[in-house]
């Protein structure tokens, strides 16, 4: 899942979320800690192009994740072109989205 975070001042963040399904929970823990140490990979968001944000690259600086049982949430936040959110910012925005339920689709 793909999608726009804004703020009064007209600040977008891009925020991608993806839930991974493992065969069971020790897969899934084992993923997860595998994805928390940066620069192991990445998951490029799908849809980027159609919605006009093929250009936003997703560094895996701000980056949040979770884990329910055998699913993993990872969540990350970038700028949109011109905006100006702070590290610490839109790490919380990645943060707070890994907490998000499964999406459906």
């Amino acid at each position: 899942m793909l999608f726009p975070v804004a703020d009064k001042t007209g600040n977008t963040a891009v925020v991608s979320v993806v839930w991974v399904g493992l065969t069971n929970s020790n897969d899934a823990r084992r993923f997860r800690t595998l994805m928390d140490e940066h620069g192991t990979g990445d998951i490029t968001p799908l849809g980027a192009q159609l919605l006009g944000l093929a250009n936003i690259t997703f560094t895996g600086l701000r980056y949040g994740s979770d884990r329910d049982g055998s699913t993993v949430t990872i969540a990350e936040a970038e700028n949109a072109a011109g905006s100006h959110f702070d590290h610490d910012t839109l790490d919380a925005i990645a943060e707070v989205a890994a907490l998000l339920p499964r999406g459906r689709g």
